[in-house]
């Protein structure tokens, strides 16, 4: 069940964001709506510009790791927002002990698809160039970056790429159409890139080991894992 803050946070959203996109078309002025208030990192988190893979983006660390390292793909429908936007997250996740990488990934419609998956993938290989065993490596995004992660994923399955084999953790992503089964229909309403199998464990996410969130089956072709890619993106 939700927390009363996860409600008033949907509400502020839907008020203050949402709002304010509906008839929008510009994406200049769609990317401006979704540019958050300046955020005060808190005491102790560290953050650095660098680049992973030849793509840019931020290292946040806090006071203390555990030696994972998180991957946070950013949400704004692969067309807004960024690393800094998504500081309030991420410094969150580096406040319990990940050691967060967040790319920046290039934009659409700027850059069409695949440039999104292609710069993930180079970060994540980058991660893995620069010694950090696939074991300390987990992937995480939101909305739009939980999409993203689930593309992540099956690309670097089909290149046969080193992956964390028992412990990932993912947050929900957009809301996609995904078969029933290998062969049937495919249902609307199911978000195809959230793959807990087992209840959250009580106290939040953590660095430490997490038993209950296993890799996905990753057994779906991907033209039907989900719908695809916009074909004014293209």
């Amino acid at each position: 069940m939700a927390s009363i803050q996860a409600h008033l946070v949907v509400w502020l959203i839907k008020w203050r964001v949402k709002r304010r996109l509906k008839g929008v078309r510009n994406y200049h002025v769609a990317r401006r709506i979704l540019r958050p208030d300046p955020y005060r990192v808190p005491k102790g988190v560290r953050i650095t510009a660098a680049r992973v893979g030849g793509v840019s983006g931020e290292w946040v660390e806090g006071p203390e790791s555990s030696g994972i390292t998180l991957m946070y793909l950013h949400g704004g429908g692969y067309f807004g927002c960024s690393a800094e936007s998504h500081r309030p997250v991420t410094t969150s996740f580096a406040l319990h002990g990940f050691r967060v990488f967040a790319p920046e990934y290039r934009l659409a419609p700027e850059n069409r698809f695949p440039a999104a998956v292609e710069e993930a993938t180079a970060a994540y290989r980058g991660l893995l160039a620069v010694g950090i065993q696939p074991q300390r490596v987990v992937v995480s995004g939101d909305s739009a970056g939980g999409g993203l992660t689930l593309s992540l994923l099956l690309t670097l399955r089909t290149a046969a790429t080193p992956l964390r084999q028992r412990r990932y953790c993912s947050r929900r992503g957009p809301i996609w159409p995904r078969p029933a089964s290998r062969s049937g229909p495919m249902p609307s309403g199911v978000p195809c890139s959230t793959v807990r199998t087992s209840p959250r464990p009580r106290g939040g996410i953590s660095a430490t080991p997490i038993r209950a969130i296993r890799w996905p089956r990753l057994s779906t072709p991907a033209s039907r894992a989900c719908h695809p890619p916009d074909p004014r993106w293209r």
